[in-house]
């Protein structure tokens, strides 16, 4: 630590409780400055050498401007006479050998004092938790674990670009861009950037060994029920509420009879709701759609306030959270028929409360593509693709579903569904429901 210009005095370090730093008050030149550290041992350190530097100008000594102590002096002077030795007095060559041998050392040696890979995700997600919402924060703890599995023993200095790059590509597609933007988050964390654990804002590495540009993804268009397809796993419901009666999830139930099932399906067929949203309608507001404070039956709408869309206090393009208004009438019938036979809203059992619709639908071929159904959205996805034939308002659309016009018109404008599939969904009331036997 060497300070420019004439040291008047200096102030041994003082720890602040407010924000649990060392503090070295130093007067130089007729003006004080302070000097920052996080450690007491190295907040000490400085105060010697400044003080050690102070007494050097009081005595007139001659001192050349270098950041290394008296014992990293004479380890370079050693350094430097066994280069001397070994090849002879060329300052250039010592000069080139220094520095190569210096290189050499740090990619063959592990840094003790670098933390391993482990200990930098479980410092990234403690800093991640209070920024992103739930969900994103469960995607980077799912990404990191099998970051960890592979490289969780190696200290993060070592990791590669070559390893990252042979790691991503083992991926599919989707996973593939996916892994490549949250490890890249992670490692520009470890650069320092947004790190409190980092020291000075100096990082653990110097660069991000994600460097290349994003892959391209191959797209594949959401999968979309037709309405047969929709009935049929109507008409499936009692043998899948049967398998999951008796279970819990969070110690409430799951979805315990055919009627609670079919309310679920209708539920997200209708208001075109995330499944993380349906989550949080219900964990926050309850099961019983009378009682809970989203539902504002007497302005016709479905509140998603800022506790359930996307994170909590976040602010989407159209504002705070957002509304599911108008209610068509189908679903205001249902929602009628929910309330009078006291049906709670519930989930079925299983990720996103799509499982089951992955399990029962899982042989069936949803385009001539031959790709199989994935459970995983298809109800929003289904439910967006009819809304949009249905209403023919891309714009309603979009403020409904809470995602942008241009993710509309990209990927559900091409569907290969008749308009009459829509008309027909539409059509489903209670009433039909009960003639072709899918409730009591």
């Amino acid at each position: 630590m060497i300070i420019e210009g004439k040291i008047d005095s200096v102030r041994p370090p003082k720890l602040s409780s407010k924000n649990l730093r060392y503090f070295i008050f130093v007067k130089v030149n007729g003006k004080w400055k302070n000097i920052v550290r996080t450690k007491e041992n190295k907040a000490i350190d400085v105060y010697e050498k400044i003080l050690e530097q102070q007494r050097e100008q009081s005595a007139n000594v001659d001192r050349k401007v270098t950041y290394l102590t008296n014992q990293q002096i004479k380890d370079c002077e050693i350094a430097i006479d066994k280069l001397i030795h070994h090849y002879g007095k060329d300052e250039v060559d010592q000069r080139r050998l220094m520095i190569e041998s210096v290189k050499m050392f740090i990619n063959r040696t592990p840094s003790l004092k670098c933390p391993f890979v482990s200990e930098c995700c479980e410092m990234f997600i403690d800093q991640r938790k209070e920024v992103v919402s739930d969900i994103t924060l469960r995607d980077y703890k799912y990404i990191l674990r099998r970051l960890t599995l592979i490289y969780g023993d190696q200290p993060i200095n070592e990791i590669r670009t070559s390893d990252m790059k042979e790691y991503i590509e083992n991926y599919d597609n989707s996973g593939r861009k996916a892994t490549h933007i949250y490890l890249r988050s992670f490692f520009q964390f470890c650069v320092g950037k947004d790190n409190p654990y980092s020291e000075n804002g100096v990082g653990w590495i110097q660069n991000n060994p994600i460097c290349w540009t994003i892959p391209k993804v191959e797209y594949n268009e959401p999968t979309v029920l037709s309405y047969d397809e929709i009935i049929d796993v109507l008409l499936r419901c009692s043998s899948i509420a049967n398998r999951m009666n008796g279970m819990k999830r969070n110690n409430k139930p799951y979805c315990r009879n055919r009627n609670e099932l079919v309310a679920y399906y209708i539920f997200r067929l209708f208001s075109l709701m995330r499944s993380s949203e349906f989550q949080r309608l219900v964990d926050i507001g309850g099961s019983d759609i009378s009682k809970n404070k989203f539902f504002d039956y007497e302005r016709d709408r479905i509140i998603l306030s800022t506790e359930i869309y996307r994170k909590k206090g976040s602010i989407n393009r159209f504002g705070v959270g957002r509304q599911i208004t108008p209610l068509n009438e189908t679903f205001k019938e249902w929602m009628n028929w929910i309330i009078e036979n006291k049906i709670p809203l519930n989930f079925p059992n299983g990720r996103y409360g799509e499982l089951e619709l992955r399990e029962v639908c899982k042989d069936k071929k949803m385009d001539s593509s031959g790709r199989t159904i994935k459970g995983l959205n298809v109800l929003r996805h289904t439910a967006i693709t009819y809304h949009l034939l249905n209403f023919k308002e891309s714009i309603l659309t979009s403020k409904i579903a809470g995602t942008s016009l241009g993710m509309i018109e990209r990927h559900y404008l091409s569907k290969n569904i008749p308009t009459l599939d829509s008309e027909k969904l539409y059509s489903l009331t209670p009433t039909k429901a009960k003639e072709l036997a899918i409730i009591n």
